[in-house]
C-alpha cells in the first residue's frame, strides 16, 4: 500500500527555472531600451534586494490581485537597479519586464519534472502545486505545457496566505480531499517545503539539483525522481 495519495510540488526552484540568472533577464529587457547593464550585478542587486523586501513585508508580499504583485514587483526591481548602480531604464520598462516573468521565455522546466510526474501518477497518487507566487504562474505552467499535468494548482495569491503558514497547507489538503497523514510535499527551500508541510502533518522532501543550498538538516534528493521515489518507500 502506497504511503500517502497526493504529492504537491513546489513552482519556482522546483518545477520551474529561470532560463538565465533573474540580473542577466533584467539586463536583456533592459538592452530593449537602451541601457547596457551587467547581469552579474544586477543579480548580485536582485538577491540582496529580495532579501531585504522578503524582511520587510508581512504576511503577502505579493498580495492578492496583480495591483499587489506589480506593487511588490516595482519596488523589488527599483531597488534592484539603485543596489547594482545601474539606471532604471524608462516606463515601460517595468511593464515590459513583469510580462516577460510570465511567459515560457524566461522559464523551463528541468529535464527530471515529467518523469517525476509520470512516476507518481504511476504510483496511484494525484499531484498538485502549491506555491508562493502570484496569478502569472497560471499562465508559466500554461505556456511550459504543464498546466495539464496537475489535479490541483493551489497559489498564495489565491488563497491569501503564503507557505510556511498553516492555512495554505489545511486549504491545499481541503482542495485535495485528504487528510494531513496522507499528503506529501516536494520543494526547494526548507522552511516553506519542508518545517512547513511536516509542521502540518504532511510527509515532506526537498530537492536539491546542484547541491548548493543549504537544507537546514532537512532530507534531500538531488533531482525529482529520486525525490518521488523515496518518498514511496515505506
Amino acid at each position: 500500500m502506497r504511503p500517502f495519495d497526493v504529492l504537491f510540488f513546489d513552482a519556482a526552484f522546483t518545477l520551474i527555472l529561470p532560463r538565465t540568472s533573474v540580473g542577466e533577464q533584467y539586463a536583456s529587457v533592459a538592452r530593449r531600451f537602451g541601457i547596457e547593464a551587467d547581469g552579474s550585478a544586477l543579480d548580485a542587486g536582485f538577491k540582496a534586494a529580495w532579501r531585504a523586501a522578503r524582511a520587510s513585508s508581512a504576511g503577502m508580499p505579493y498580495g492578492r490581485t496583480e495591483e499587489d504583485a506589480r506593487r511588490f514587483w516595482r519596488g523589488i526591481v527599483g531597488d534592484t537597479f539603485e543596489r547594482s548602480g545601474t539606471r532604471l531604464p524608462p516606463d515601460p520598462y517595468f511593464d515590459t519586464l513583469f510580462a516577460h516573468f510570465e511567459s515560457g521565455e524566461c522559464w523551463f522546466a528541468p529535464d527530471d519534472v515529467r518523469p517525476a510526474i509520470a512516476a507518481a501518477r504511476q504510483a496511484g497518487l494525484r499531484v498538485g502545486v502549491l506555491s508562493n507566487f502570484d496569478a502569472r504562474l497560471f499562465s508559466i505552467l500554461e505556456s511550459l505545457g504543464l498546466a495539464n499535468l496537475f489535479d490541483f494548482t493551489v497559489v498564495s495569491c489565491e488563497v491569501g496566505v503564503e507557505k510556511p503558514d498553516p492555512r495554505i497547507f489545511d486549504y491545499a489538503g481541503k482542495i485535495a480531499g485528504s487528510p494531513p497523514d496522507r499528503i506529501a510535499m516536494i520543494g526547494d527551500t526548507p522552511g516553506d517545503d519542508y518545517r512547513g508541510p511536516v509542521a502540518a502533518g504532511w510527509r515532506a522532501r526537498l530537492v536539491d539539483r546542484d547541491g548548493a543550498g543549504d537544507s537546514d538538516g532537512a532530507p534531500v534528493s538531488s533531482d525529482l525522481v529520486g525525490a518521488v521515489e523515496r518518498l514511496l518507500r515505506p
